[in-house]
């Protein structure tokens, strides 16, 4: 039996980096919740997160990139580095059209 497993270099999201147009620096737990620049809050963990492409819609309190959106032909690539609260998810799936 052979493994299939393999490791993209260059860092988090792998092969989605390009698609998503941003590339994770560092993921870290949190321990209470985080404020976010639309009202809402994030938890548990949040990432370190530069655009190579994407626009962020929502940011950290303290800044940098919470919720990102890249243009992916048609349509559009989100990105969220935090739980969201219920209606900061509500938010983001509205304006991704879902």
């Amino acid at each position: 039996m052979t493994s299939c497993a393999r490791v993209r270099l260059g860092g988090y999201p792998g092969a989605l980096r390009d698609l998503l147009g941003v590339r994770v620096e560092e993921f870290r737990p949190l321990t209470r919740p985080v404020a976010l620049s639309d009202g809402t809050a994030g938890a548990f963990w949040s990432e370190t997160v530069q655009l190579t492409g994407a626009t962020a819609t929502v940011t950290y309190a303290g800044g940098g990139p919470a919720v990102t959106r890249h243009q992916a032909g048609a349509g559009s690539a989100w990105h969220v580095s935090t739980k969201l609260d219920a209606s900061g998810l509500a938010s983001v799936l509205t304006q991704a059209g879902v």
